[in-house]
C-alpha cells in the first residue's frame, strides 16, 4: 500500500509559501518534504507517483509539501484530483499589485534579469508577473474539481500580522494539533534578498552543511555567531527592494485596473463582503 501525499501548498508564490513550509515541517504530526518545492504535478509529473512518494521520508504523519508552480498551472488541478481526489489545497493570496512587484524583485535576486532593470520593462517582458496574480480565474480552475471544503485560502497579509492565528487555521484545517507556540512566527515572512556575490554565498552555504554533518544544527549556529562570518553574512546580502527601482504611483494605478475585475470576481468566489486590499475597497 502507497501512502499518498495528503495535503498541497500550491502558492501563489511570493505570498508567504517559506512561512508554510517552515511552520508545518517544525510540526510533530507533519511529514513534509525535504524539499520545499518538489513541483511534481507541473514540472516533473512524468517521474511517476513512486518517485513523488519517494521525496517523504518513511516517519508518521501528515504528508504535504509546497510548490507555487501549481496554483496557475492550468494542467495541475486534473492531475492532482487523479491522484488523490481527497486532497486538501492551502492558497495562499496577497495583494495582487505587491504580489507583481514582489515578482519582480524576485527575479532580480534570482539574477534572472539585472537589477537594474525597471519594472515596467520586465512587466513587458514577462507575461508571468501579471498571469499569476489572476487570482480567481486560477482558484475557479481548483474549485472545478475540488469542493471547497477541501481549500483553505490565507492572505499574506494576515500571516504577517496575525501569524499565530493564521497558523492555528492551518492546523484546524489539516486536523493536526496547535503547536504554533514555539514556532517563530514573525520571522516566517521573507522579502527577496540579493547576494553581491554569488560564490561567497554558495562557499558559506557549504560550509554550512558540512557543520550539519559534523556537529549537527547546534554547532552550525554557534559558528554562525563567529563576528567574523556575521560581518561576511551581513556585508554580502541586502534587501532587493532596496537596490531596485521603487514602484511607481502610475505603475500602481495601471495595475489597479488592470486587476480591479479579476478582484471583484474574487471577492464574489470566496464570499467575502468587499476586497481585503485597499486598493479595491
Amino acid at each position: 500500500m502507497r501512502t499518498k501525499v495528503e495535503f498541497l501548498g500550491v502558492g501563489v508564490q511570493k505570498c508567504a509559501s517559506t512561512w508554510i513550509h517552515a511552520l508545518l515541517s517544525r510540526h510533530p504530526e507533519v511529514n513534509t518534504s525535504e524539499t520545499k518545492e518538489l513541483d511534481f504535478f507541473s514540472n516533473y509529473f512524468d517521474r511517476g507517483y513512486s518517485w513523488y512518494e519517494a521525496q517523504f521520508s518513511s516517519r508518521s504523519g501528515i504528508r504535504g509539501e509546497n510548490s507555487p508552480s501549481y496554483f496557475y498551472n492550468s494542467d495541475v488541478p486534473a492531475r492532482v484530483h487523479a491522484y488523490n481526489s481527497q486532497m486538501k489545497i492551502v492558497v495562499l493570496l496577497r495583494n495582487p499589485i505587491e504580489r507583481t512587484y514582489s515578482n519582480h524583485l524576485h527575479e532580480i535576486s534570482k539574477k534572472h534579469i539585472s537589477r537594474d532593470t525597471s519594472f515596467s520593462v520586465a512587466l513587458a517582458n514577462n507575461p508571468l508577473y501579471v498571469e499569476q496574480s489572476y487570482y480567481a480565474r486560477h482558484l475557479e480552475r481548483w474549485l472545478t474539481y475540488f469542493p471547497k471544503e477541501q481549500l483553505l485560502v490565507l492572505f499574506q497579509e494576515d500571516i504577517k500580522d496575525h501569524g499565530h492565528a493564521e497558523a492555528q487555521r492551518l492546523f484546524r484545517f489539516l486536523a493536526i494539533s496547535d503547536h504554533s507556540e514555539y514556532c517563530q512566527l514573525p520571522g516566517m515572512v521573507h522579502e527577496s534578498v540579493y547576494y553581491r556575490s554569488d560564490w561567497l554565498k554558495s562557499t558559506l552555504q557549504r560550509c554550512g552543511r558540512g557543520l550539519d554533518k559534523v556537529g549537527g544544527e547546534g554547532l552550525k549556529q554557534s559558528v554562525k555567531q563567529l563576528p567574523v562570518l556575521k560581518q561576511l553574512y551581513r556585508v554580502n546580502k541586502t534587501s532587493t527592494r532596496t537596490i531596485s527601482e521603487q514602484l511607481s504611483e502610475q505603475e500602481r494605478r495601471h495595475l489597479t485596473g488592470v486587476f480591479g475585475p479579476e478582484v471583484q470576481r474574487l471577492v464574489s468566489l470566496l464570499g467575502l463582503e468587499r476586497s481585503p486590499w485597499s486598493d479595491w475597497l
